[in-house]
């Protein structure tokens, strides 16, 4: 975030709204999206090289973590949903 901040406090705020969609997604739709490690399911987000990891189950949607495309997702091997 502070890396775009640097370059465009408009281009921060559009990955935050980014952010905010693909989370947005997970909530209406929280089986559409390829689960990627255990049950960790990615939405890649639009305009940037960042994907939202989340967790659903019947009561709740947790967001693990927005990492890098480059990242390894097995990172998120170590988290709990």
């Amino acid at each position: 975030m502070t890396w775009y901040r640097r370059i465009s406090h408009e281009l921060a705020n559009d990955l935050v709204r980014r952010v905010d969609e693909a989370i947005t997604l997970a909530i209406e739709r929280p089986d559409a999206f390829q689960v990627v490690i255990r049950t960790f399911r990615r939405i890649l987000l639009h305009r940037f090289p960042y994907a939202l990891f989340s967790h659903a189950d019947e009561h709740r949607i947790v967001v693990v973590a927005v990492l890098h495309q480059a990242r390894d997702p097995e990172v998120l091997d170590s988290r709990n949903a």
